[in-house]
């Protein structure tokens, strides 16, 4: 008897515990922590360079604002920030002469927090492809451009920059990207880019007699530029031919390298893609490179304020012809 009552009462105590276990357990709801504001989450992620750039700036001031005015979602200060090796890839002489200009290096940290975001980037829909900053130097009116690539979107450019990770803070969101995303110039047309890196005179030549100059305003595109080089490698007497004929022949070879949309590198994918003069041409992207229409992409993503240009090493003379049809019935989303 005496055994049966120790039973019970030992096994009274144990429900009891339990119980009481249980409900403490239920009753201390769980929390996610609050991330520190966005200097912090710099910090706590390795993003010093930026950081240190902020703060020697006075950047890093604004940054510990509750945000700018007029955005909505999310709340506070959106804000890109290259990773350390994104800034030692500029190299020491351009990095120097950042920091030799103390207004030039606040105009470029500025520039990557001064863009107004109407949403969350990871919602926003791929048809609204840029979005203008507030930067009154440099290039007022430039657009940071950002893309969304992959059958479900999940690859996001910023310039041509990929967005690495997104981190939340307590008074915005960063969104991490693998390279610098540089001041525009003033001027920064597909014509103004190609004189600038002056390696495309037989192509402008040709654009100018094709009368190619009104596209100047318009976009965006994709442009496949072929360099001098790749013109001097075709027969002397067949590049004179199509000069003097620039409407039947010029024209359309000039049209093999236009792409309706913004292709960033890391957008292309292995497979056809539509050109102006119709029919497609073969990209294939590989370890090795990047090719169009057997072409090597020898510079790519020159950010223009219409789109973006590839240089290539060979000049496209023909094209898949008949296939741009199938091409937009297999590929539903649009590149702007």
């Amino acid at each position: 008897m005496k055994s049966l009552v120790t039973c019970l009462v030992f096994f009274f105590i144990t429900a009891t515990l339990a119980y009481s276990s249980s409900y403490e357990e239920k009753s201390t709801p769980e929390y996610p922590a609050v991330p520190g504001n966005i200097l912090e989450v710099l910090e706590e992620n390795g993003l010093t360079t930026f950081l240190d750039l902020a703060i020697k700036t006075g950047v890093a001031e604004t940054l510990l604002g509750p945000g700018l005015p007029g955005v909505i979602f999310p709340p506070g200060i959106p804000l890109f920030a290259p990773t350390n090796e994104a800034f030692a890839a500029l190299g020491p002489m351009k990095l120097n002469s950042y920091l030799e200009n103390p207004e030039k290096l606040k105009e470029l940290i500025t520039y990557h927090t001064n863009a107004l975001i109407p949403q969350l980037i990871s919602a926003i829909r791929i048809e609204g492809n840029f979005l203008r900053t507030s930067q009154a130097r440099g290039a007022p009116n430039e657009p940071i451009r950002y893309n969304r690539y992959g059958q479900n979107g999940e690859i996001l450019t910023i310039n041509g920059a990929l967005r690495l990770k997104t981190l939340r803070a307590s008074n915005g969101v960063i969104y991490v990207i693998d390279r610098v995303l540089e001041l525009p110039p003033p001027l920064n047309s597909f014509f103004e880019v190609l004189k600038r890196n002056g390696n495309f005179t037989i192509l402008l030549g040709a654009f100018v007699d094709v009368g190619f100059v009104a596209r100047e305003t318009t976009g965006p595109f994709t442009l496949f530029a072929p360099t001098d080089d790749a013109f001097r490698r075709l027969p002397r007497d067949l590049i004179g031919y199509y000069f003097t004929h620039p409407n039947e022949f010029l024209w359309r070879v000039i049209n093999n390298h236009w792409v309706s949309g913004t292709f960033y590198s890391r957008g292309l994918t292995t497979g056809p893609i539509p050109v102006f003069s119709g029919g497609t041409v073969d990209v294939v992207v590989s370890p090795g490179g990047i090719t169009f229409g057997g072409a090597n992409v020898v510079k790519a993503d020159l950010s223009s304020s219409q789109g973006v240009i590839h240089a290539i090493d060979e000049v496209i003379l023909t094209t898949n012809e008949g296939m741009t049809d199938t091409y937009y019935a297999d590929n539903k989303q649009d590149h702007y």
